[in-house]
């Protein structure tokens, strides 16, 4: 009976060494894919923080409409009070959209672009956003890596069991509005 219940328990040990390393193997990739995501969060925060500047200058020059200002304020609240990173994407896609239009009214005031406050500024934004881009496509590798071992034999059924969840995809928001565009029409 003892050597019985030493083969079960040894055959329980064997068994169970795949299953710890898969789910460490998890774990390792679902931190990266969050270590990433926290630089990206980074650097939209930068931005997040040189938008009311720019919002200060087409203000003074008079080129905005309060609505577009009311739009900035907004999409700025909604990215503070965004959680999850689904939602903190959704809130920098917003965000980004209100940039453009700033812009767009910034051009209209002619005297502004030779402004050095407001041209470091421009620069500071572009800077920034080249670094989003950077950082949201190393998150995007880490999160496809990710992603895909979830999806994969037995990896999948040890996430299941410890409850492992897919990580978001942050789409660059010009793919991303084409894309809407196109399932639209």
């Amino acid at each position: 009976m003892q050597k019985f219940i030493t083969a079960i328990g040894v055959t329980l040990v064997l068994l169970s060494l795949p299953t710890v390393t898969v789910y460490n193997d998890i774990f390792t990739h679902r931190q990266t894919t969050r270590d990433k995501w926290v630089r990206v969060e980074y650097q939209m925060q930068k931005r997040s923080g040189l938008i009311p500047k720019l919002a200060g200058y087409v203000k003074e020059c008079g080129a905005g409409e309060t609505a577009l200002f009311k739009e900035v304020a907004k999409a700025r609240s909604q990215w503070a009070k965004a959680q999850s990173v689904e939602e903190k994407i959704m809130a920098a896609c917003a965000l980004d959209a209100t940039v453009s239009r700033l812009k767009l009214g910034a051009e209209k005031c002619p005297g502004l672009k030779e402004n050095p406050e407001f041209a470091r500024l421009t620069d500071e934004l572009a800077v920034t956003r080249k670094r989003i881009a950077a950082e949201r496509t190393r998150y995007n590798d880490a999160a496809k890596d990710y992603n895909d071992l979830l999806r994969t034999f037995p990896a999948n059924i040890v996430a299941i069991i410890f409850g492992f969840a897919a990580a978001a995809e942050y789409a660059d928001p010009a793919e991303r509005a084409k894309k809407e565009t196109g399932a639209k029409s």
